[in-house]
């Protein structure tokens, strides 16, 4: 039995390509979840101000 190189250079970059579309996707929805979290947090009227 003899290994197909041309089939499983194309399955690595099938791989490579998912990892770097995973990668990005993770990136992008945790800097969104950041950003809605910070929007939520009540945050004092005037910040100079302590009491």
């Amino acid at each position: 039995m003899e290994i197909n190189w041309k089939i499983l250079a194309l399955v690595a970059i099938v791989i490579v390509a998912l990892f770097y579309f995973i990668l990005t996707r993770n990136k992008k929805d945790r800097k969104e979840l950041e950003e809605e979290l910070n929007e939520d947090y009540p945050h004092p009227k005037d910040e100079g101000e302590k009491v």
